[in-house]
């Protein structure tokens, strides 16, 4: 029975070297579940009783755990509490157009057009490839893009 408890301390020194020391790497969390489950099974070997009780020990203690460490002044030492700002890499919402366009990036579907007033912003095809410096017609502004399809060279409506 000692050799069980000795199992059972060094899941629980595993158990916390991996929250406080090395978290994220799961190697000493799967070790201690391993000497965790060789300290049920050796207990149920030398008496069932002890390894029922091991086992409702166990799942109460890690069902506790569970329940309260996140919410301990432990946990929230240790824990991220900065949010990110949003910045640059944050892409602004389109403004609402319709009507002529020049993609300045192939559309393949997805690429740059420039607007009459010179503003470039992300662009979607409706029909496939457009090549760079082709005339296009913004159909719609979604959120963070705008979903263009090509012009063809005779429409009176964008010469």
């Amino acid at each position: 029975m000692t050799f069980v408890f000795i199992l059972l301390l060094v899941a629980l020194l595993l158990f916390l070297l991996e929250i406080f020391v090395i978290p994220g790497t799961s190697i000493a969390a799967f070790l201690a579940l391993i000497s965790w489950g060789s300290a049920i099974t050796l207990a149920f070997m030398e008496s069932p009783e002890w390894g029922a009780a091991l086992t409702a020990a166990s799942l109460l203690l890690g069902g506790l755990g569970i329940r309260y460490f996140p919410a301990s002044r432990i946990f929230k030492r240790f824990s991220l509490k900065a949010s990110l700002p949003s910045g640059k890499d944050t892409p602004a919402e389109v403004p609402s157009y319709t009507g002529a366009a020049r993609a300045i990036s192939d559309l393949k579907p997805y690429g740059r057009i420039e607007l009459p007033n010179g503003e470039q912003h992300d662009a979607r095809s409706l029909s496939g490839f457009i090549p760079t410096g082709s005339e296009v017609e913004v159909v719609k502004a979604e959120k963070q893009y705008f979903i263009v399809r090509k012009v063809a060279p005779d429409n009176p409506q964008l010469n």
